[in-house]
């Protein structure tokens, strides 16, 4: 491993970088099919590949308190209804609910571009 990255955050960030351009394949894909809708859909419901529940190990979050399945449900549709919605000219909620999202982030994580050691 070492032999082609420095160190492990190196590694992490090509994993996430080719999961990224399978993911936007994937829509590209779905979106030029017969049924873009549906197909959008099965990729978005689709739980393979998602590692939600080992990040929650991580920090020591009961899957009791926050199944894994939650996490993935929060993290991806709640990001992508801000967008829209905002696209749309819809904003009610949207400031108090980043404000929270990024607090509970910054517990668990530490603050964007420092993470806690």
């Amino acid at each position: 491993m070492h032999y082609y990255f420095v160190n492990m955050d190196e590694l992490l960030e090509e994993v996430f970088r080719r999961r990224a351009e399978q993911g936007l394949e994937i829509q590209a894909k779905a979106l030029a099919s017969p049924q873009p809708l549906w197909a959008l859909w099965r990729f978005s419901s689709d739980p393979s590949g998602v590692a939600i529940g080992v990040l929650l190990d991580r920090y020591g979050i009961a899957h009791e308190d926050f199944p894994p399945v939650v996490a993935s449900v929060l993290t991806t549709s709640l990001s992508r209804v801000v967008v829209m919605e905002e696209t749309l000219g819809f904003t009610l909620g949207h400031a108090e609910t980043i404000e929270r999202v990024e607090r509970w982030l910054v517990a668990v994580e530490g603050e964007w571009g420092r993470p806690r050691v």
